[in-house]
Order: C-alpha cells, then structure tokens, then sequence
C-alpha cells in the first residue's frame, strides 16, 4: 500500500510513560473498522503500534537529526515507511513541529508528576543511563553520588516537562489521567468515540499490566517525591 501524505498523519508527543502509545492504540481501535484487540504482551502498548515515520521517535533520533543540516519536512518525507495514521515521538521533537503547518499535533501526558517520574523510570530504566553517556546533556552530576541514577531520571524528566509546559496551550493537548479512569470526553474532542466497549477493554487490561508500586523507586526518587511533590 502506498505511503500516506505527512498531512494525514496524527503526531503524537510525550514523555515516554505518559501513555502515548496508549493513545494511538486507543484512537486506533476507533478508526480502523477492523482492529482487533486481544490484550497487551507488557506494560508497554508497543505491540499495537506501528509508526509511519522512521528515525523520528526518540530522543537520541531528534539529537541525531538536529546535527544533520536536512530541514524536518524532508527528513519526514525521506524516512516515511508505511500508510500508518499515526507517530509517536518523544516531546523534545515538538520544538521542530511547532514550525509546520497543516499537520495534527497532539500533546499527550499526564498531570500526576509522582506518575510521570514512576512510569518513566518504569518505562526506561534499561536504557537512559546509557543513553544518557551519548547525548549532549550535561547535568553536572558526579557519577559516583550515591543518588547518581535517581538524579539523572529526575533532571531529564524535569527538563522534557519544560518543554511539555511550553507547548500545552499551544498544541490540542490530552490528560490521560481521566482516559485511565475511563472518562472519555477529552478523547472524544480529539478522536469520535464508535466502540465505547472497546475503549473500556484496552484500558483495563493497560491499568492491570502498569504498576502502581512507589517501591519499586529508588529512595532518592522516593525522597524528592515526599520533599517537592508530597506524592507519598
């Protein structure tokens, strides 16, 4: 089948655990008349999603791609892969889509930072220090501090909200916190509703798989949490 037009796509950003791919999944399940669900593999969505983009997802993508000298609309079109509807990117790419035009750009989080911080870590415990050694970010932060992991999550989640925050009354932005507890209005503004049922099934069986445990934090995540956010 032939790739679709940029225009057609909907864009997708936020902080990895903030659900995003949920919501592709969920906007999936009301679009396309034959999508079937039969429960999620983890405590990701990731097996329902397919990008339509390459090379435009993470974070370590926009480094990649802000030290090449193509503009975002050619790298768009030049890694375009498949006729899918939908992209998930991390926040930081909103900082170049912000600059197009005619494209449905969509802000997914969620307004809970003791649940940002816990999916988050969740979500990228394996990969961000590792990441962090490859990317141009500097935290200042002495590898051998005892809290050394737990400060790195914080300041680069700290850091994507900045950029979440700029752009939240300036791009059609979703709370996933009311989708969880399946309250759907704010979903039916960005997508119309055709499987109310269906939207119940995939929400469960996301809740049941998505831990809840603040122990499974490290105390130093634990310990900001009580002194900046009394989360627990």
């Amino acid at each position: 089948m032939d790739n679709i037009s940029l225009s057609k796509i909907n864009y997708i950003f936020y902080i990895p655990g903030s659900a995003g791919s949920l919501l592709s999944v969920l906007m999936k399940s009301q679009i396309e008349k034959d999508f079937m669900f039969d429960g999620f593999s983890n405590n990701t969505a990731h097996r329902y999603c397919r990008n339509a983009i390459a090379n435009t997802h993470s974070s370590l993508d926009y480094e990649y791609f802000k030290k090449t000298d193509t503009g975002l609309e050619a790298h768009l079109t030049k890694n375009l892969t498949n006729d899918s509807l939908f992209q998930r990117l991390d926040i930081k790419w909103l900082d170049e889509f912000i600059k197009m035009k005619n494209v449905n750009k969509i802000i997914c989080y969620v307004n809970d930072y003791h649940l940002k911080l816990l999916n988050f870590y969740v979500k990228l415990k394996d990969i961000t220090l590792l990441d962090v050694q490859k990317r141009d970010l500097n935290f200042k932060i002495n590898k051998d501090h005892k809290n050394y992991e737990s400060l790195i999550f914080i300041k680069i989640l700290n850091w994507k909200i900045k950029t979440e925050e700029k752009y939240l009354n300036k791009v059609t932005s979703i709370d996933m916190l009311p989708v969880l507890k399946k309250k759907y209005d704010a979903f039916n503004k960005i997508c119309k509703i055709t499987n109310i049922s269906l939207l119940d099934k995939i929400i469960d069986d996301y809740n049941a798989k998505n831990s809840k445990d603040i122990d499974i934090l490290p105390n130093g995540m634990k310990k900001y949490l009580q002194k900046h956010h009394s989360s627990i």
